[in-house]
């Protein structure tokens, strides 16, 4: 049986997800910045943030604390190298690189 919080809080999660979304006034030429975020911590599904079961979590208490979401991305230089980044918290960014040949090599592209 699904807790009555959730069909109020999947409403509100639903009108997040069909707003539409166009891009900045600002541009710097390099990449498109969007008005809303693209994504937030809100965007994460409900059922990993909650115990839908109303007779286990009888207050609707959110089990996994999402306080933020981290984009990684790539940057490929000229001769080749790729650099890939990625966040695992607010205080640690992470760097992996590698080239395209290899990538290429591993079916990755």
């Amino acid at each position: 049986m699904l807790h009555k919080g959730y069909y109020c809080r999947k409403e509100k999660q639903e009108r997040l997800l069909a707003r539409p979304n166009e891009p900045a006034e600002c541009y710097n030429g390099i990449f498109t910045r969007w008005k809303n975020p693209v994504l937030t911590r809100d965007h994460i599904p409900l059922h990993w943030k909650y115990d839908l079961d109303v007779r286990s979590n009888p207050y609707f208490m959110e089990c996994l604390g999402v306080n933020a979401v981290f984009n990684s991305g790539a940057v490929v230089r000229a001769g080749g190298d790729v650099f890939l980044y990625y966040a695992s918290s607010d205080t640690r960014l992470h760097v992996a690189s590698t080239t395209m040949n290899l990538l290429r090599e591993a079916g990755e592209i």
